[in-house]
């Protein structure tokens, strides 16, 4: 039986790997249990874990940075593939949306992933974290 109180944080490389950190301690200060790939993987086969630790968590957090999702339209991109997974799973989804992140028009991403856009996100700022990161608690308790 999984916790209410897991999450899984997805990010792509190179531009949201530091908030993808900051919103893991943030949650572990909370008493959620996160799995964030630079911690929790271990030897073997990563994309099976990725996957197991995906559908054995009730949260699902994408940051969504700059770019995040142009490379969705690639059928083995791994960021698609944990979205698909984690919608295909029924995640608790809630997009981390950074300043710079565009969402795509819906033709630009895999019907796959459609459902993605629907979720109700977190809209991040660095000036009000503070004041806003326990609105991210509430969300992924909900």
């Amino acid at each position: 039986m999984m916790s209410d109180n897991s999450v899984f944080i997805s990010y792509r490389r190179g531009n949201g790997g530091d908030i993808a950190r900051i919103v893991q301690e943030f949650l572990e200060g909370q008493g959620f249990d996160v799995f964030l790939d630079l911690d929790g993987l271990g030897s073997g086969h990563f994309d099976d874990q990725l996957l197991t630790q995906i559908a054995a968590r009730r949260g699902f957090i994408f940051i969504c940075s700059e770019g995040s999702l142009d490379r969705c339209v690639n059928e083995g991109d791994w960021v698609r593939r944990e979205i698909v997974h984690a919608l295909k799973t029924g995640r608790h989804m809630v997009p981390f949306v950074m300043p710079l992140f565009v969402w795509p028009t819906s033709d630009a991403l895999p019907q796959e992933m459609a459902e993605f856009q629907r979720h109700n996100s977190f809209e991040y700022s660095h000036s009000h974290w503070k004041h806003i990161k326990p609105k991210l608690a509430e969300m992924l308790r909900a």
